[in-house]
């Protein structure tokens, strides 16, 4: 009889070995995941990066938080682990920032892992807006010298 609670005792310790390790496992599992649960894991939804020069140190806006040129290529790799590849990236450029800011912006959108850029410019004044349009012309009028 006692050698069979021995055998029992071993079948326990090895049991509970085993519940324990797999307890820590998950734990750890869940500790990795994200911390942004504001969006759902690998969701295609859009962002905006907004630009302007209302705060010269923090010239980059995306979701209601200023960031600096470095900030913002990190927040755009983070929001990376969320959204999948083929997300719109849509960066708002105000009339009043430099030009080098549109291809930045691209940059760090590109190398966070984004595939579909595009870029708009905004004019406050008139409260229109309008898309820049990089790469070759699709098509142009016979003519070039005509006047319009």
């Amino acid at each position: 009889m006692a050698l069979h609670q021995g055998e029992n005792m071993n079948l326990v310790k090895k049991v509970l070995a085993v519940g324990t390790f797999t307890i820590l496992v998950t734990t750890g599992t869940v500790v990795a995941a994200p911390h942004s649960k504001k969006y759902a894991l690998r969701s295609g939804a859009d962002i905006t990066v907004l630009a302007d020069n209302s705060d010269a140190k923090k010239p980059f806006e995306i979701d209601g938080i200023r960031y600096t040129p470095k900030e913002c290529a990190f927040a755009l790799g983070e929001l990376r682990t969320t959204r999948t590849a083929n997300a719109t990236v849509a960066l708002i450029v105000r009339d009043d920032v430099e030009l080098w800011t549109i291809a930045d912006l691209s940059h760090m959108a590109v190398d966070a892992g984004f595939s579909h850029v595009q870029a708009f410019v905004y004019w406050p004044r008139s409260h229109s807006m309008a898309e820049i349009q990089f790469g070759p012309v699709l098509s142009a009028p016979r003519d070039l010298d005509r006047k319009r």
